[in-house]
């Protein structure tokens, strides 16, 4: 299932791929951790994972600038108006919701 709100559409599906998505939009982003904790030693933005649900696995990928993550495998059911955690490790570094 998913929303197009331009058009006004809810979208259904039968089809297990479409489900899957490689990437997520965030607002209303607290971060626990000082921003260095999302930064490599270049300066970039390095790889931490993103927890999409309460018994999921932390999912690995890249934080991008504009409140995108990036997963390195698709992630199924990623929800709108759910919560996304980030981590480093073990450090929960922050969260937002899910657009």
């Amino acid at each position: 299932m998913d929303k197009d709100f331009k058009k006004n559409l809810l979208i259904v599906t039968k089809n297990e791929k479409d489900l899957l998505k490689k990437e997520l939009t965030f607002k209303n982003a607290n971060w626990l951790s000082p921003n260095q904790s999302l930064r490599d030693a270049t300066g970039q933005a390095g790889k931490i994972k993103a927890k999409i649900r309460y018994r999921s696995k932390p999912a690995s990928g890249v934080l991008t600038i504009n409140n995108r993550f990036i997963f390195d495998k698709p992630q199924r059911a990623i929800t709108p108006g759910q919560s996304v955690a980030f981590y480093k490790g073990e450090e929960l570094l922050g969260g937002g919701i899910i657009c």
